[in-house]
């Protein structure tokens, strides 16, 4: 007959145990235990794992011993209890907070793996390896935060230094331009050329095709020197066409189109200097240069402002006669 005390199995039916006097074994394996009368009532209904075989099994009031699947399982006396080195790794790796991502990342690979580890009732260390894993968590989202604020703060100064040296270049270049200039007015009673890309066949000029080139457009320059190659290909403004080296010293001999920068446009003058001038300011006056008016009565004073790179200024060459 069953013992109306004893508990029903909740997966499997029961084993039916021997019971030998005080003694009781594992109904899945039959693994002896000695279990007191005075024992059998306190430890009744208890989840205990086998040392033998590590199943789950529950005693009743009798001392008699039946499957039960443990959902909390109290280890009977000397019940092996196995390490989760993961788990141990997880939180070591998320200690490493002032490391970046690295110890970050395998802080969770190895939390995780743990954390599945640990459903293994005989496997320690959830809570090591939960905590292992919400600081690698952290590691990766502050790292990322920070790295991400630097960025953020890097690429747009990257980009005004970027903006800054191609305007110094386009100087450069209307530098270069100039000194040519003064070389073909000494040579033509002190003239100036008609189109600016007679300067490459200037003999000794040592001007090239790249002169020519703004850095900040996809324009290639030719590999030939000479004006024919170079026809429409020019990107700056040359409206110094029937001026001498007389001219009033404001007055622009030639500019580069303000879509190069969007900022401003550099400007070359009769004196020789090359000036950066803001995109309001180089709006009108390009605007009152297309009119006929050169100089642009808007462009006095403009002239070596203080944010702008060092200027080149030549004297006007005095042409014997």
């Amino acid at each position: 007959m069953t013992d109306p005390q004893t508990p029903p199995p909740i997966n499997d039916p029961p084993i039916a145990p021997r019971i030998d006097g005080p003694r009781t074994q594992c109904p899945h394996c039959g693994f002896a235990y000695t279990v007191a009368p005075e024992q059998a009532a306190a430890m009744a209904g208890r989840s205990f794992a086998c040392t033998n075989c590590g199943q789950p099994f529950a005693l009743s009031l009798s001392g008699a011993a039946f499957a039960q699947p443990a959902q909390h399982v109290a280890y009977a006396s000397g019940a092996h209890v196995r390490s989760n080195p993961l788990a141990i790794a997880s939180l070591i790796c998320g200690c490493l907070l002032c490391v970046p991502f690295v110890p970050g990342i395998a802080s969770i690979i190895t939390g995780a793996i743990g954390m599945r580890k640990a459903r293994d009732p005989a496997v320690t260390g959830k809570g090591m390896a939960i905590a292992g894993l919400v600081l690698g968590i952290l590691n990766v989202l502050l790292w990322g935060a920070y790295f991400g604020l630097i960025f953020a703060i890097m690429v747009p100064s990257m980009g005004m230094a970027r903006n800054t040296a191609n305007q110094v270049k386009c100087a450069s270049n209307l530098r270069t331009l100039n000194i040519a200039l003064f070389s073909y007015a000494a040579q033509n009673n002190g003239a100036l050329p008609d189109t600016i890309e007679e300067l490459v066949a200037l003999p000794g000029s040592g001007v090239t095709s790249a002169a020519f080139n703004c850095p900040v457009t996809p324009t290639t320059p030719p590999a030939t020197n000479s004006p024919q190659a170079l026809a429409g290909l020019a990107e700056y403004v040359y409206v110094g066409k029937g001026l001498t080296t007389h001219a009033p010293p404001t007055t622009v001999l030639a500019y580069e189109p303000l879509a190069n920068h969007g900022t401003g446009s550099n400007m070359l003058f009769a004196d020789g200097t090359v000036t950066f001038i803001s995109a309001g300011q180089a709006r009108q006056m390009i605007a009152e240069i297309e009119a006929g008016q050169n100089p642009p009565p808007s462009g006095g004073g403009t002239r070596g402002g203080p944010n702008l790179p060092p200027t080149t200024t030549l004297p006007a060459l005095e042409v014997e006669q």
